[in-house]
């Protein structure tokens, strides 16, 4: 399992609080999946993502959902969420500028 260090925490707007936890923990766990820090086919645990992030489960939930609709996880039924494999297309795609 991949050790997260804990994020610094973000000043947040109090109206839109919701939405951005949810988006700062996908561009969380996003950046550990592209750097390699998160292996393709490994399970993902919200409890230390959570911890990182400094927010509770239910963020961690809706932004592990953002990133299954983005094809970067899959949700698993009863294991969890899972890194998926990327193809040299995906790669190529992640990285085109």
């Amino acid at each position: 399992m991949t050790v997260m260090t804990k994020k610094e925490p973000m000043a947040r707007d109090r109206n839109s609080q919701r939405q951005q936890l949810s988006e700062e923990v996908a561009g969380y766990v996003r950046e550990l999946i592209i750097s390699g820090e998160v292996k393709p086919g490994e399970f993902l645990r919200m409890e230390p993502i959570a911890e990182a992030v400094g927010v509770s489960n239910t963020p961690v939930r809706e932004g592990l959902l953002t990133l299954s609709s983005e094809g970067f996880i899959e949700l698993v039924p009863r294991r969890g969420f899972r890194v998926t494999s990327f193809t040299q297309q995906d790669i190529r795609d992640l990285f085109w500028v």
